[in-house]
């Protein structure tokens, strides 16, 4: 594929961009995957861990025939609640997150690789549906990992390779260009 000095390497699990003839960055999905699911795995223990301990403190709590007060049964079923939700989340997630390495096509979608100029610089994202807000490094280049419901993510949906896109920050008070590198 070239397009403007660009050429791709098209396996989909390796991202190989060579900017006029200058190899840029080469990032193995597979890899980046591996280093996502490691966190997400971390993060989903340290939440099991708080979620038994708000059960535990739940069924520890005075009920309504011991106490004159029911809120801290109260708050320790919220936030029991509360965890077993981000749990559910992060295990749906966990399990549609290794789909998204197969992800190869022009237009972006959930899964793509984005590589992004502004002013000169380099932008990488990656879209997930799980592990948004992470930086991972691979080969001295940071990649983002932002969510499909983001604003930059809805900016850049849909779009292509060549594609200008604005993003509007703080209320409207900065525009911020991105063009559309590479798709993959």
């Amino acid at each position: 594929m070239i397009q403007q000095g660009i050429r791709v390497m098209l396996n989909p699990a390796l991202f190989l961009i060579i900017y006029n003839n200058k190899k840029i960055m080469k990032i193995d999905k597979q890899k980046l995957f591996n280093i996502l699911k490691e966190r997400i795995e971390k993060e989903i223990i340290i939440i099991e861990k708080a979620f038994n301990s708000a059960l535990k403190d739940f069924r520890e709590a005075p009920g309504v025939m011991q106490s004159a007060s029911d809120t801290t049964r109260s708050e320790q079923d919220r936030m029991q609640a509360t965890y077993q939700q981000k749990l559910n989340e992060l295990k749906k997630g966990f399990l549609d997150l290794e789909k998204l390495i197969l992800v190869d096509s022009s237009v972006i979608k959930e899964g793509s690789l984005i590589v992004c100029e502004n002013n000169d610089n380099q932008e990488i994202y990656w879209i997930v549906n799980v592990g948004a807000g992470e930086r991972i490094e691979i080969n001295n280049k940071e990649i983002k990992t932002i969510s499909s419901d983001s604003p930059l993510a809805q900016v850049l949906l849909g779009q292509k390779e060549g594609n200008v896109v604005e993003l509007k920050l703080g209320g409207n008070i900065e525009i911020k260009k991105l063009k559309i590198i590479e798709v993959k």
